[in-house]
């Protein structure tokens, strides 16, 4: 099973900078004002690894396997353009920094050979407004086996990965989503359509064209919205091949 992570915000009040800043939480996206902020300054911060010394900082983040490739994209509204980067900080087991890099909205990365644990921080660049939806990322190694498009429909993650081995057989997961990171596993050698959906979301809130032929399952944190969206692809294959 190889997954694709989607990365919130979360609601941790010390994962942010909060001299002056007005943060608002939405269910589907959140926004980030602060005009005075100075440029290099950190706006959010997640991290791997819980860090109990100065901001008591929780995991966050999935551990990635060392001396691998990874892709992320950042999805949301920079305003102005390009005034928000992407820095990685990685770490030995001794949690001594390795190094550090910054990326764009979009880009990979090589996760060090000797990393055990690593943070990532949104960067602010003279920004004005920032509305987050969240991160996408994933092994490089995933896009060998699948063709994979990634979109947001109404705040919710949904994924579809079709299988480089030109199989027609089509694998349904409905994942409840987290605060934080929601783990999106693809099952190797099908086709996969991945739904996040928040346990509280209504069911049409993620309208989306459905595999025909699809077996379905569910996968991490259950609830109303997720209960109902399994009925309904199942309502959905029922009428296609009636």
């Amino acid at each position: 099973m190889t997954p694709i992570y989607w990365i919130r915000w979360g609601r941790k009040l010390a994962s942010n900078y909060r001299y002056g800043t007005r943060i608002t939480i939405q269910p589907t996206q959140n926004r980030f004002v602060d005009p005075r902020e100075s440029p290099g300054k950190m706006v959010h911060v997640w991290m791997s690894k819980s860090r109990y010394l100065g901001g008591r900082q929780t995991a966050d983040l999935p551990l990635l396997t060392p001396d691998l490739d990874y892709r992320f994209k950042l999805v949301g509204q920079i305003e102005p353009a390009d005034t928000i980067h992407l820095r990685l900080t990685y770490f030995d087991a001794d949690e001594e920094e390795l190094d550090t890099e910054y990326f764009n909205e979009a880009g990979h990365f090589h996760y060090p050979d000797e990393a055990r644990s690593y943070k990532m921080e949104l960067v602010n660049l003279n920004n004005q407004v920032l509305k987050f939806t969240g991160i996408w990322l994933a092994a490089s190694t995933v896009f060998d086996s699948f063709d994979v498009t990634t979109e947001v429909v109404n705040g919710q993650p949904v994924v579809r990965a079709n299988s480089k081995l030109k199989t027609k057989a089509w694998q349904t997961t409905v994942i409840g989503t987290s605060d934080e990171t929601t783990t999106m596993p693809l099952l190797p050698e099908l086709n996969n359509l991945l739904l996040g959906v928040e346990p509280q979301v209504a069911v049409a809130a993620v309208p989306v064209d459905l595999p025909k032929q699809s077996t379905i399952r569910t996968f991490g944190r259950q609830g109303i919205g997720v209960q109902a969206m399994e009925r309904m692809i199942q309502a959905q294959q029922e009428e296609t091949t009636k």
